[in-house]
């Protein structure tokens, strides 16, 4: 590796010894600074200069912090590294309530009235199974997703919470049929699974 300072050579070294001296200037508590000045005479003295052990104004990272505060003191940096760099910190600011998602649910079953009509499920691989037809209601619900955070504009505490925020409602006849498994009767009509209930 060569030296060379404003066109300059300076002095010439192996990569061996410029390794050597990157290793030093790594555990050497201090760094020599080359100091450009007017003034004219003889010296030419490297001068080291400490490196500091802290840079005041460095502070300490948390989840109250703001993220564009500065955290400790890095000794490879020399310098304070950042909370964000860190991921330590409260991202804020944040808002008070933010809608994340909103979807549908699936329907259910909010009643079901039995009625006095029956009918035989043709299973074709199984035993066919007496069903009953019943007037069933239903409703599915639209579900908001939010996220709160009752220590606005700061991030700390925030969570989610699920609220219904709409719904909507049918009804169909249809047919359930019974845990016992019930034994077919001969007048009762055929009827397929797709007219069984949800």
């Amino acid at each position: 590796a060569t030296v060379i300072d404003n066109g300059v050579t300076l002095e010439t070294v192996s990569l061996a010894e410029l390794s050597r001296r990157t290793g030093e200037l790594l555990q050497a508590p201090t760094v020599p600074v080359k100091i450009v000045s007017e003034v004219t005479g003889p010296g030419t003295e490297l001068a080291p200069v400490p490196v500091a052990d802290s840079v005041t104004g460095c502070g300490t990272c948390g989840p109250t912090v703001p993220c564009d505060a500065d955290g400790p003191f890095d000794e490879g940096k020399g310098d304070c590294v950042g909370c964000a760099e860190i991921g330590d910190c409260d991202p804020g600011p944040c808002a008070c309530s933010t809608v994340l998602q909103d979807y549908w649910t699936g329907w259910y079953e909010t009643s079901s009235t039995p009625l006095y009509q029956w009918g035989c499920v043709d299973w074709q691989f199984a035993a066919d199974e007496r069903a009953r037809l019943h007037f069933v209601n239903y409703r599915r619900d639209r579900i908001q997703v939010v996220r709160i955070c009752p220590s606005c504009p700061s991030c700390t505490g925030c969570y989610n919470q699920q609220q219904v925020v709409d719904y909507q409602t049918d009804s169909d006849y249809c047919y359930k049929t019974y845990t016992f498994g019930m034994a077919c009767e001969t007048w009762d009509p055929i009827i397929y699974p797709y007219e069984l209930c949800l």
